[in-house]
């Protein structure tokens, strides 16, 4: 299932009329894989202090594949060895969004030295 752009728009617009205030969409990724891991609604700016419901069936993968589709290629490489994570947080009311991307890494550092240091 792919949907278009303004079928996503159209949808959050029919989701802001029902008195939604935000969905946030929170994903996983590493090991060459990622994945949309929660879909929520709130009616409320302050994210999980504020009602909310989970998305679930059609609607959760209309909302996943216009996230892949509209968000995936502007983040990073958050799928890959360590991947990353995140949440995606669109304000129903205005249209912005946050994207808070975080990065999984792993750092090497060689140290030299000589015995007589000791």
């Amino acid at each position: 299932m792919s949907i278009s752009s303004d079928e996503f728009k159209t949808i959050l617009a029919g989701y802001h009329l029902n008195g939604w205030k935000s969905i946030q969409i929170s994903y996983d990724g590493a090991g060459d894989s990622g994945s949309v891991e929660e879909i929520q609604l709130y009616n409320a700016d302050e994210g999980p202090y504020g009602h909310y419901e989970q998305l679930e069936g059609e609607e959760y993968t209309k909302i996943e594949d216009a996230f892949y589709r509209l968000f995936d290629q502007s983040m990073g490489d958050w799928v890959n060895n360590d991947g990353g994570y995140g949440m995606l947080t669109i304000n129903l009311e205005d249209g912005s969004y946050t994207n808070e991307v975080n990065y999984r890494t792993i750092e090497m550092d060689t140290i030299e030295g000589f015995l007589s240091e000791f």
